[in-house]
């Protein structure tokens, strides 16, 4: 009797864990790519406000653009991958201060557009609905592809972005 019972405890412990083995590595493979994905943002947040730092203290739009892209750096996104566009803004004239893109370049193969705005024409910056005369702001937007490691869609759970995207503004 004792030898009857101790197998059936075996068996269903055995059970319990083919019932929740699934779950469990679902949720690791979820922790997984969620982390990726944090690490991937802060890169891209890291690398943006060093780019738009080194262009608004006098460089050009390239010098932030080389500084993301170079092998060094904590985010250089595969030309295929991601994008830069670094852009500047200022007074649309000195009577008008809606803010207006006077200058803007890109680099990358991933098909992606500026979310402020097309260059010589009005900006959409967070935070500035209008700019004082000679102001001028460096806008520098990366976006990336996110391919999570362990995709979640066959379980049917489509939870990560399949594009990432950073701004900084200086």
């Amino acid at each position: 009797m004792t030898s009857r019972r101790r197998h059936g405890a075996r068996g269903t412990a055995l059970m319990e864990t083919a019932i929740i083995l699934p779950f469990l590595l679902t949720l690791i493979m979820a922790v997984t790519d969620f982390g990726r994905l944090i690490s991937l943002r802060q890169d891209m947040s890291d690398a943006a406000r060093d780019a738009a730092n080194i262009v608004s203290r006098g460089g050009v739009p390239q010098d932030g653009i080389t500084s993301v892209t170079v092998a060094g750096s904590r985010f250089a996104p595969p030309t295929s991958d991601g994008v830069v566009i670094v852009s500047t803004i200022t007074a649309h004239t000195s009577n008008d201060s809606t803010p207006w893109v006077i200058d803007q370049e890109s680099t990358g193969g991933l098909s992606a557009t500026s979310r402020i705005g097309s260059m010589n024409a009005k900006a959409t910056v967070p935070g500035f609905t209008t700019l004082t005369s000679g102001m001028t702001l460096t806008v520098v937007e990366l976006y990336h592809a996110f391919t999570p490691a362990f995709p979640l869609k066959g379980f049917g759970l489509n939870i990560y972005p399949a594009q990432v995207y950073e701004l900084a503004v200086f």
